[in-house]
């Protein structure tokens, strides 16, 4: 790991489960790293996250909700993605960050990233399609006999934990609402797109039941006691805009969390084509070892689900899709079995034997 490019210091990739790799970051345990590493090496230790990168350009939730999603992919197709002035760029390697920018805006990659249009390319595959390999998403809805159910399972893998207690007809409105905005998404540029979407995402179209209580509350608030009901309805409209309805927010959740398990998983390609090592921590939130469990636990957890499954599990954990894919990488260097992966923590540098 001493070897890893970076001149007077050494960037660590730091994944796993949020509680286990923030612990990484804590300054007294890398003030304490460095003394000894910085000692014998003359190096400083610096723990990123792909989070960080993300931030680093103004991918965020916010930036890449459906309203705001085609300006933001445009900008990473194109390489215009604007730094976040609120976030230092003490902590980076401007050359390295820059080539996450530049990963991005590779062809192969906004297409993993454009999730409203890779729905709309799976929904929409001929009858009879033979996908390159029997797992993943193209293989899914390849081999389902109803698309929508394939599409199901692809908004509850993306499901949100606030909407774990989601109804079944509130989850059936939501995989339509998906769907809508996929095809809408693939319409051609032009006056008619943007009038459908406007009409789309109109503020009445999503208001639910959570709205309902808002407004509820405003007329029993004894702060707006002389107000008239036009009033309260005025301010009703002004605490309740679309991206504050319930309903948009569980549905954007669904393609933002798709989106981050996308970059989180290129993330560690992207690393290993940088020769940054990765500190991967195959541990579970409690910190406990997943050794012995990973087969059946991060492996299972891609397996087909209910709604029930969410209610139970709470979603599905970005971090599990990480830790296949480092599976993957790790199997296809020839660095560790299965069932030796699941050690806390691991290191790997790609490319080299461990």
């Amino acid at each position: 790991m001493d070897k890893a490019p970076g001149g007077d210091r050494l960037e660590v990739a730091d994944y796993g489960l949020s509680r286990n790799r923030n612990a990484v970051r804590d300054a007294k345990l890398v003030e304490a790293l460095n003394e000894k590493f910085g000692a014998t090496t003359g190096r400083k230790l610096f723990f990123n996250q792909i989070d960080a990168y993300n931030s680093l350009f103004s991918i965020e939730p916010s930036s890449f909700s459906p309203m705001h999603f085609a300006g933001t992919l445009q900008q990473i197709r194109t390489g215009t993605l604007p730094l976040n002035t609120n976030v230092s760029t003490a902590d980076f390697d401007m050359d390295t960050a820059n080539a996450w920018k530049s990963f991005l805006a590779r062809p192969e990659n906004v297409a993993k990233i454009d999730i409203p249009g890779k729905l709309h390319r799976l929904l929409n595959l001929p009858s009879g399609h033979v996908p390159a390999k029997q797992t993943g998403w193209e293989a899914t809805f390849a081999n389902a006999a109803d698309k929508d159910e394939a599409l199901a399972q692809f908004v509850l893998k993306n499901l949100p934990k606030s909407a774990k207690d989601i109804s079944p007809d509130e989850f059936k409105d939501l995989c339509s609402r998906v769907k809508r905005f996929a095809e809408l998404s693939a319409l051609p540029e032009g006056e008619d797109k943007k009038r459908q979407l406007e009409e789309f995402f109109k503020r009445q179209n999503w208001l639910g039941t959570a709205e309902d209580g808002k407004l509820d509350e405003l007329r029993a608030d004894e702060s707006y006691k002389d107000c008239t009901e036009e009033e309260i309805q005025g301010l009703f409209e002004s605490y309740t805009p679309t991206d504050r309805c319930q309903r948009y927010i569980t549905f954007s959740n669904i393609f933002t969390n798709a989106m981050f398990r996308q970059t989180s998983k290129m993330g560690l390609e992207f690393f290993k084509e940088q020769g940054i090592p990765v500190l991967f921590q195959y541990a579970d939130n409690t910190g406990k070892s997943m050794e012995g469990r990973f087969r059946a636990e991060v492996k299972g957890e891609a397996a087909k689900r209910s709604l029930d499954d969410i209610r139970r599990s709470g979603g599905s954990p970005i971090t599990c899709s990480e830790m296949r894919r480092a599976a993957k990488i790790s199997k296809a260097a020839s660095l560790l079995p299965d069932d030796r992966l699941a050690t806390t923590p691991i290191v790997f540098t790609p490319g080299a034997k461990t």
